[in-house]
């Protein structure tokens, strides 16, 4: 062990620190800007360029020769750029000297530059303490591309919104105007630099100061409606400006990160559609007058229609049946049988009666065609065609006809009037196929492009279809009354029928090959006639 002397010497304070020398400094400071992102140089106070890092040597692509230790100088540097056309086409020599100038004032510099590959540099210059400059280098390549990226799409963006018809305006979380497009000022009317000074606030006033939001103190009104503005809640009204033009305005919040970040507002002129609107409606009403008017007159003319039925029954029948009365009367009268002359007088005299008599009948049920309100309901087609033969073979025990009635057959229709159809369509139907050895009448329905169509068929004499246009109008006979008896007007009340029901009615015959008469009806009945 050591002599006391020797212990104090050691126990009289910690080690005192080892001090790297200038040259280990060196190294690691070397070390140490090898490793940043950044291409690093530093410059003494004369210009020299005493340290680098490979990134900065690789990014400006210097010569070896031009940064060797111990050669390397600033101007030099800044000389070779220009000389090699770093500094573009626009004043280079400005531009090298402006760096030298501000190296020599010790004044940070910054420029751009694109190196003939297409790598986009940033270099800057920023002065230190003791004299001599720090000089970063960096590949900006990609900020440089993203940058021209939002400059093509921002272009893209005010292109459409400067095309549109509509009014954009976009306000941010402070009620600052960011972003609008030309229809907003003309369809508000804004001057330019009101709008670009970017207060929402001031537009507001503005446009409450010039009545653009009606009668009222113009402060009051702005606070009202920069109150609603804040709540940056959706909204959608109608506004009409003092000089009669109509928008339409609609509003969404914008939302970053959960939190409200202002909204976009679309302005809409729909000065034309409104004006459509209150044409509409005028002609609405006048439509609507006018359907008053004819009601009235259809209503009269229906009391005299009335009125003409109950002549027609009083009137004409009494004369008819005095005459039969008298035919009567006149028979009695004379003495012994009558001869075959008389007979035939006798009997043609009936006969005009009972085809006036079927006549006036007919044209009675004619007019009761057109007569009140249908009363229409789901309607058994099927049980009202057995219902008319049961009739007709009850009147007729000798008919032959064999009826072929389709089952489930249904309508939504009035049956009152759709039994009058049906009966002449299966009379009409069994009266011109009498004369043929084996009558057939069909009754049934099927599909045709979409709608449900009804038919009564026969296999009767038919008919010329060249006449087939007039066969449904009033006292139309396509055969001899010689050989058919009928008054013309049993097609005509079909015809009527099934145009109160909204329906079409039409034939389909060939002489001596039948008939076959087709009608369709709507499926709401009671909004027609």
């Amino acid at each position: 062990m050591g002599s006391p002397s020797d212990r104090a010497r050691y126990d009289s304070g910690p080690p005192a620190p080892i001090s790297p020398s200038d040259r280990e400094l060196a190294d690691y400071l070397k070390m140490i800007i090898e490793f940043l992102p950044s291409g690093v140089s530093l410059v003494d106070v004369e210009g020299n360029v005493i340290v680098w890092n490979q990134r900065f040597k690789r990014l400006l692509d210097y010569p070896e020769e031009l940064l060797w230790p111990g050669k390397a100088h600033m101007e030099e540097l800044i000389r070779f750029n220009l000389a090699r056309g770093d500094f573009g086409a626009d004043k280079p020599e400005g531009a090298a000297d402006e760096i030298l100038a501000r190296f020599s004032r010790r004044e940070p510099f910054i420029f751009e530059r694109v190196r003939p590959d297409g790598i986009a540099l940033e270099v800057r210059g920023q002065p230190l303490p003791e004299g001599g400059f720090v000089v970063l280098c960096n590949d900006i390549s990609d900020r440089k591309r993203a940058e021209r990226e939002a400059i093509r799409f921002a272009t893209y963006l005010r292109a459409v919104l400067d095309n549109l018809p509509h009014g954009i305006s976009v306000v941010d979380d402070t009620l600052g105007l960011v972003l609008y497009n030309q229809a907003f000022l003309d369809l508000l009317d804004l001057p330019r630099d009101l709008a670009d000074n970017g207060r929402y606030d001031e537009l507001i006033r503005y446009n409450a100061r010039r009545g653009e939001y009606g009668a009222g103190d113009a402060d009051a009104l702005t606070e009202e409606r920069l109150a609603l503005m804040r709540r940056f809640e959706p909204h959608h009204f109608t506004r009409t400006r003092p000089d009669g033009t109509v928008l339409d305005i609609i509003g969404r919040p914008i939302s970053l990160d959960g939190l409200s970040a202002g909204f976009v507002s679309a302005f809409i002129d729909i000065t034309s559609h409104k004006k459509a609107e209150d044409a509409i409606r005028s002609l609405n009403a006048e439509l609507e007058r006018r359907v008053a008017a004819r009601t009235t007159e259809l209503e009269a003319a229906n009391r005299q229609l009335a009125a003409f039925n109950s002549s027609v029954s009083h009137d004409l029948r009494a004369p008819m049946r005095a005459i039969g009365g008298y035919l009567g009367m006149l028979r009695e009268e004379l003495p012994g049988p009558l001869d075959e002359t008389s007979r035939a007088l006798f009997a043609r005299i009936g006969g005009t009666l009972g085809r006036m008599s079927n006549i006036i009948d007919d044209l009675l049920a004619l007019s009761r065609v057109g007569q009140g309100a249908l009363q229409a309901g789901r309607t058994s087609l099927s049980q009202i065609a057995r219902e008319i033969v049961a009739d007709i073979v009850a009147a007729e025990p000798a008919c032959r006809a064999d009826w072929q009635i389709a089952e489930h057959v249904e309508a939504c229709a009035d049956a009152g009037l759709l039994r009058c159809a049906l009966e002449n369509l299966l009379r009409n139907a069994l009266k011109y196929s009498s004369k043929v050895d084996k009558p057939r009448i069909e009754f049934g329905s099927r599909d045709e492009r979409g709608k449900r169509v009804y038919y009564v068929r026969d296999n009767g004499v038919g008919f010329d279809m060249a006449n087939a246009k007039k066969l449904f109008g009033p006292f139309v006979r396509l055969h001899d009354r010689r050989d058919f008896e009928g008054t013309g007007l049993g097609l005509t009340i079909v015809d009527q029928v099934i145009r109160r029901h909204g329906g079409e009615v039409w034939a389909d015959a060939a002489p001596g090959r039948g008939a076959t008469f087709c009608f369709t009806l709507t499926d709401r009945p009671g909004r027609v006639g």
